[in-house]
């Protein structure tokens, strides 16, 4: 606060941390001051509370003026007699007074009780107001002089001669108002009443000038004595007092009735807002509010007006008492509306309108509400979603109608509740299509589910059956190729027991070849077949050889075949297994296994082909073998008459020669059976291929469920 050191350490012995300080004025000097400590801590002081300690400290000065003025009057009663008159009759008018707490009371107690006290013609209370003019509020008058209630004193010199003086407490008493020095305006309106002489006192209320109490003669002029100027003074005081007691209890029953006021309507506003909301239709919504609006009002009708595009308004809700025109349906134009009052109200623009005829409507407006009889409305508007739904307007038919400032808060509040009551609706209508979409969206995605799970289903069971398929087809094949393995084994092992014969006879003729030597002459003939025989026999062992050259290709493509086959079972199987264990498989292994079986099934296929030329080859070669050793025979037949002659001489021959006979009868018998396994072999690779492309069918088809299997997983 910017206090001297010394004054802190004063306050600070006290324990102030606070303090408010007020001067107490006795006879126009500082008594005193008046204090209020803080120490507790640091206080903000509220005006109302430096206000009050104010008046209470130019109270306490005007009682010690009373004070002092009553310790004046009991040294004058001790003095005199007569001053026991006057102080009586102050004590009964300050006893009359504490019995009124009504402002209109007390005045009119006051004025009977001076004019009684004074035996004087005329006692009135002037209330000034800002224009000086002094009205007269209260009057006691004898019988027979003129009534002064009501009238106006007119003085524009009041306030720059006198209202300073009569708010520091002047009393003036004037004995005869002729001699006075009035203006003649204010001469005049005293010679109206008939005023001889008067005697003026201040009435102070809150350290303000409140009025005037005075004093008339009317029948003559009257010197006005101490007594009686001390006695209107000191009533005057005690009157300002009541006032200011009268007024603080009007004050204090004001704000209980503004509070009763507050209360009743935060009820009436609980129970509209309950109502209000107990509905969630926009067209519940509406009328629930009108209704409660008008219970609440007392109004004759509420309206609700929807606005649309074109600027009319429309009644879409009403209420409305009987006896009055029913608004509902009804619809307002006002081209003016969007330019001069959208905006406005978009903003939350609340008009009263307390009489129609005074608010300067348009016209044409002004006749649609006198359609239906209103004299005076509320409006406020209704914002739904940042913007203007409509209007809540309530209307008095009867007459018009000062709308109180509760009323209208009270109004607008509910427009605003309203408005929350419309989004919540709307949001609980989009909530509940929400609810309902995904209803049938989650009962399409159940039906969708079910679709797939069969076509799953449906997949898992051919793709499991063709698996099967597969498989065993695969397991016949390796049986099959495990056959033909065999056979062509077969035939090697006979080629190679031909090689062999072969040789042996080849290494006979060669010893034949020098013990005949000596017989060329007569063997011609037999040398000639002979040597046709032996060119048979050199193109048969090239066959022969040409097959045997043969042969390991063809184990080897065999073997290939086989292992191929054994990988094929092995992957068919497990792809049965994993087509078993479909829900826990990832869609790539079932695919890179799907693929691994038709590469494998690809090569077996073009394995197979291999075998087929080669089989053509040994048969060619074998059955050109088997004519030229069949040509061979014969000659040898037609020549074996000519070595009859000679038989003697090769003894050792014939043996030799059956002995070749029997290999040659043994290769052609071999010859025959390699037909025959060929042919076999030939028809089992045959079975292959065919195996081979039901196999691939399967896998194809397997392939195709999982493409398909993968499409509804993605679905999914």
């Amino acid at each position: 606060a910017g206090m001297t050191s010394c004054y802190i350490e004063q306050l600070e012995k006290l324990e102030v941390k606070a303090n408010l300080v007020t001067p107490i004025i006795n006879e126009g000097k500082l008594f005193g001051l008046l204090v209020a400590h803080q120490c507790s801590g640091p206080r903000v002081w509220q005006q109302y509370e430096i206000r009050w300690l104010t008046q209470i400290a130019t109270q306490v000065g005007f009682a010690l003026d009373n004070a002092k003025l009553l310790a004046s009057s009991t040294d004058l009663q001790q003095q005199a007699d007569s001053g026991d008159r006057w102080t009586q009759a102050l004590q009964e008018c300050i006893q009359y007074l504490r019995g009124y707490d009504r402002q209109s009371d007390i005045l009119k107690m006051s004025v009977e009780e001076a004019r009684r006290v004074l035996n004087c013609d005329r006692v009135v209370v002037y209330s000034l107001n800002r224009d000086y003019y002094g009205e007269v509020i209260a009057e006691s008058v004898a019988p027979g002089w003129r009534r002064a209630i009501g009238m106006t004193i007119n003085d524009p010199c009041f306030e720059t001669r006198y209202m300073e003086k009569y708010q520091n407490g002047r009393v003036k008493a004037l004995d005869n108002i002729y001699e006075a020095g009035m203006t003649s305006c204010y001469l005049e309106q005293l010679e109206k009443l008939e005023v001889k002489a008067n005697l003026v006192t201040p009435l102070i209320v809150e350290n303000k000038i409140f009025g005037l109490l005075v004093a008339h003669h009317c029948s003559q002029p009257h010197q006005w004595q101490p007594p009686e100027i001390d006695f209107l003074s000191q009533l005057a005081t005690q009157v300002g007092l009541a006032l200011e007691r009268a007024e603080l209890i009007a004050k204090r029953e004001q704000l209980e009735k503004q509070n009763e006021t507050e209360t009743r309507w935060t009820q009436f506003f609980t129970q509209a807002v309950r109502h209000i909301r107990q509905s969630l239709q926009q067209k519940d919504i509406l009328n629930i509010s009108v209704e409660e609006v008008r219970r609440a009002l007392r109004c004759d009708r509420v309206v609700v007006y929807s606005l649309n595009q074109d600027r009319y308004g429309e009644v879409i809700a009403e209420s409305v008492a009987l006896g009055w025109t029913r608004a509902k349906g009804k619809i307002i134009n006002d081209p003016c509306f969007e330019a001069r009052y959208l905006e406005k109200y978009r903003d939350g623009r609340v008009r009263a309108l307390e009489n129609i005829y005074k608010s300067g409507m348009t016209s044409c407006y002004l006749e649609q509400l006198e359609k239906l009889e209103v004299k005076a409305n509320l409006v406020t508007p209704i914002i739904n979603e940042g913007q203007l739904f409509g209007l809540l307007v309530a209307h008095q038919c009867s007459a018009p109608r000062e709308w109180q400032q509760y009323e209208i808060r009270w109004v607008t509040q509910i427009a605003t509740q309203v408005g929350f009551a419309l989004d919540n609706a709307k949001l609980l209508r989009e909530l509940e299509q929400s609810s309902l979409t995904a209803a049938q969206s989650s009962e399409r995605q159940q039906q969708q589910k079910e679709v797939v799970d069969r076509q799953v289903s449906e997949i898992v069971v051919n793709s499991t059956s063709s698996s099967q398929t597969l498989s065993q087809e695969a397991l016949q094949q390796s049986e099959t190729v495990i056959d033909v393995l065999h056979q062509c084994q077969e035939m090697s092992d006979a080629v190679r027991s031909q090689v062999v014969d072969i040789q042996q006879i080849k290494r006979q003729e060669q010893q034949d070849t020098l013990k005949i030597q000596r017989l060329q002459e007569t063997l011609n003939l037999t040398v000639g077949n002979i040597a046709a025989i032996q060119d048979s026999v050199n193109d048969a062992e090239t066959k022969i050889r040409q097959l045997s050259q043969s042969s390991p290709q063809l184990l080897e493509i065999a073997n290939l075949i086989q292992d191929l086959g054994k990988h094929i079972a092995q992957q068919s199987m497990n792809l049965t297994i994993a087509l078993s264990k479909t829900e826990s498989i990832s869609q790539d292994s079932v695919i890179e296994l799907t693929n691994t079986v038709l590469s494998s099934m690809q090569q077996l296929y073009e394995a197979s082909a291999q075998i087929n030329p080669l089989l053509l080859t040994i048969e060619t070669s074998t059955r050109d073998a088997v004519t030229a050793l069949d040509s061979s025979r014969l000659k040898l037949t037609s020549g074996t008459d000519a070595l009859k002659d000679v038989q003697q001489k090769l003894n050792q021959i014939p043996i030799a020669n059956i002995n070749r006979s029997l290999l040659v009868d043994k290769i052609a018998r071999s010859a025959e059976n390699q037909i025959q396994v060929s042919a076999s072999v030939r028809q089992s690779v045959q079975e292959v291929g065919n195996k081979a492309n039901h196999i691939s069918q399967h896998s194809l088809a397997i392939a195709e469920s999982f493409h398909r299997l993968s499409a509804l997983l993605q679905q999914l």
